[in-house]
């Protein structure tokens, strides 16, 4: 197969072979979908359709009656295929563009969930009874393509995953189906592309999509003297300033693995997080939501990075000047957990204490919005039960209320002014 990856990942094909007349033709292309899977059987099409003398022809341009018309006869998986996704993919986010995490998000929905279950129907014909039936599936043991497993290897497979449940406490139970927040970013993704069918004049309306309500999910934090605790056990200034500069700025492991010594300074005391490194991605990226934030830098930090300060570009490196990887900056928190008898906690949840200490002395939510970089407040709102006096200023009214009875004979709510004679 002639299907081949380029350097920023992006899956392409190309192929020469003879037709029946004995004339060579080259062919090459990139599937819509970034799979390989999807490069050779774009390929495998082409090849076809040249065998037949066919000639990929431009598109003519569809009028909003003949879209309409179209939408009777078109399946979701042909218009997302060829028209949803080539222009999406390019520039379809709210300002325009999509991160990468979104493309890969919505992509990997698109090939896993939407178009296996819902691909083979018409576009016209995606009712709330199919999406009912569809998210149904989710919630019981997720959407699995039949056949996906081929009969020669189903035997081993099956096997497998029985040697792999030997040893889980919820072996013999039924398979479970995906979460609350991943079938509502599920919902997402297809309320998105029905919108653009919408939008481009395919559908009169979207179908009403089931309602998917993800319960608020808890998280754990140190308090001050936890904190305390968990630095005076680091095993070394290294791992002490590593942890020191989690608890001390709220960012997330990413954006730490790519913090670079021009983006701290030392003497105005501010660090500017400018990108971020997740550990499932291997090129750097834009922070989540996509903006710079600065914050200050505390004056416990400034002298521990100094401490640490190396010729290197990164702060927190190898001795070879790469990122430190996840796995090492588990073992520094567990370590450290482990010596000063903490309970353990996960490493996001640093960022959950940083965010808490701040609420619980007092800081408004607006403030910690901005240093967290959270791009709603909704999202801040989770601290709030821990602001002090955010309801005793007003417990007062309470108390004159039972302490100053009503004039006796005075109907509630009523004035106690009474009326001038006439």
């Amino acid at each position: 197969m002639g299907a081949y990856r380029d350097k920023q990942g992006k899956w392409h094909y190309r192929k020469w072979f003879t037709l029946g007349d004995g004339n060579g033709i080259r062919i090459r292309g990139t599937p819509v979908l970034n799979t390989k899977v999807a490069a050779e059987q774009a390929e495998r099409d082409h090849i076809a359709r040249a065998l037949k003398g066919e000639r990929d022809q431009p598109v003519p341009p569809r009028t909003p009656t003949t879209r309409k018309e179209d939408a009777g006869t078109i399946t979701l998986s042909k218009f997302v295929n060829d028209i949803w996704w080539p222009k999406f993919r390019t520039g379809g986010g709210r300002r325009g563009v999509n991160s990468y995490t979104t493309l890969m998000e919505k992509e990997s929905h698109l090939r896993v969930h939407i178009l296996p279950a819902l691909g083979e129907l018409g576009l016209a014909n995606v009712s709330n009874e199919a999406l009912t039936e569809f998210f149904g599936q989710l919630r019981e043991h997720g959407y699995q393509k039949k056949g996906r497993v081929a009969k020669s290897t189903k035997s081993k497979a099956v096997q497998k995953r029985e040697e792999r449940a030997e040893g889980r406490k919820d072996r013999g139970k039924a398979r479970r189906g995906l979460s609350e927040k991943s079938i509502k970013n599920v919902r997402t993704t297809l309320h998105t592309l029905l919108g653009f069918a919408v939008r481009w004049g395919y559908l009169s309306r979207i179908p009403e999509l089931p309602e998917v309500v993800v319960p608020e999910s808890g998280y754990d934090w140190y308090q001050l003297r936890e904190v305390r605790q968990l630095l005076a056990a680091a095993r070394d200034d290294w791992a002490r300033t590593v942890l020191l500069f989690a608890l001390h700025t709220g960012v997330r492991m990413g954006e730490q693995r790519a913090v670079r010594w021009s983006d701290i300074d030392l003497e105005s005391r501010i660090i500017t997080i400018r990108r971020s490194a997740p550990k499932w991605l291997s090129i750097e990226k834009n922070p989540k939501s996509n903006r710079h934030r600065r914050v200050d830098l505390t004056p416990e930090l400034g002298v521990a990075l100094k401490d640490i300060r190396h010729g290197g570009e990164i702060v927190f490196c190898n001795d070879d000047g790469s990122k430190l990887q996840p796995g090492q900056f588990h073992e520094i928190l567990w370590a450290a957990q482990k010596k000063a008898g903490l309970r353990r906690i996960k490493w996001h949840e640093l960022r959950h204490s940083y965010a808490s200490i701040l609420t619980t002395g007092g800081a408004p939510l607006r403030v910690v919005q901005s240093l967290l970089g959270h791009s709603s407040i909704k999202m801040t709102e989770r601290y709030a039960h821990l602001a002090p006096g955010q309801s005793g200023a007003f417990m007062h009214l309470l108390a004159d209320s039972v302490s100053t009875p009503p004039n006796s004979g005075q109907p509630s709510g009523q004035s106690s002014l009474e009326t001038a004679p006439n």
